[in-house]
């Protein structure tokens, strides 16, 4: 892809990503989201475990399209490695458009980042209920006392995918589990594990190779060109002489 082409992608995916995380993350502290837009769940529990499976994989391609726009197409200086968002060309010699591409990666990889660990720490602090059918609800219990909680008999067959467990189902007037979302046992957290683990290297992986730790170092094409240009103009001497 061209470098107009990836950097349109890498600004869509940066203002989508920071859209529905800035509103998972309002509320998931009762707010209103911003433009009362609808977001897959608007409970505090079940909409940052859909925050997680949303945002996760936004983050992980955008680290990925910024890695393959800065080294395909970063030119001079590492500065023009970031793909500047809504505004087309930067100046990147001058102060002001230093600042305006270390602002919009705060916004749009780290706030984002910084989200999914807020996120993945309500679903860890989360309860998860068994649904019986015949019998009373066992009472809730946390995530990580769910392989020793005797009444959930892992890995019973039908269980890793049934709707018996529910993450945020508990009801509190009732005593029964009829609420929250399906929770499938073993799957869900590896999940949540690969996703969160895979976007918080994604991430370092990104700024540390924007700041020239990881990857290689910036492609200087046009002092490459000029040096090709150079040594062609050179090798007609050579083969004279």
């Amino acid at each position: 892809m061209s470098r107009n082409q990836l950097g349109k992608v890498w600004s869509f995916l940066a203002i989508l990503l920071l859209f529905y995380a800035l509103n998972t993350w309002l509320s998931s502290q009762s707010a209103p989201t911003v433009f009362n837009v609808k977001l897959l769940n608007t409970n505090r529990v079940p909409g940052a475990y859909f925050g997680i499976l949303v945002c996760a994989p936004l983050l992980i391609l955008l680290c990925f399209v910024g890695i393959l726009y800065r080294s395909r197409h970063c030119i001079g200086s590492r500065w023009n490695g970031i793909p500047p968002v809504g505004i087309g060309t930067l100046d990147v010699s001058k102060i002001e458009g230093k600042i305006f591409l270390v602002v919009q990666i705060a916004l749009f990889v780290v706030i984002p980042a910084l989200s999914l660990v807020h996120f993945a720490n309500i679903v860890t602090e989360s309860r998860v209920c068994a649904r019986e059918y015949d019998n009373p609800s066992p009472p809730p219990k946390s995530l990580p006392e769910i392989e020793n909680y005797g009444q959930f008999k892992f890995p019973e067959k039908g269980l890793w995918f049934g709707d018996r467990y529910r993450l945020d189902g508990w009801d509190r007037i009732s005593k029964k589990c009829s609420g929250g979302i399906t929770f499938f046992p073993f799957v869900s957290p590896l999940c949540l594990i690969f996703l969160c683990g895979t976007a918080f290297i994604s991430t370092v992986y990104y700024l540390g190779s924007l700041m020239g730790f990881f990857g290689k170092a910036f492609v200087a094409e046009e002092t490459q060109l000029k040096s090709l240009r150079n040594k062609k103009k050179r090798q007609p001497i050579m083969n004279e002489h």
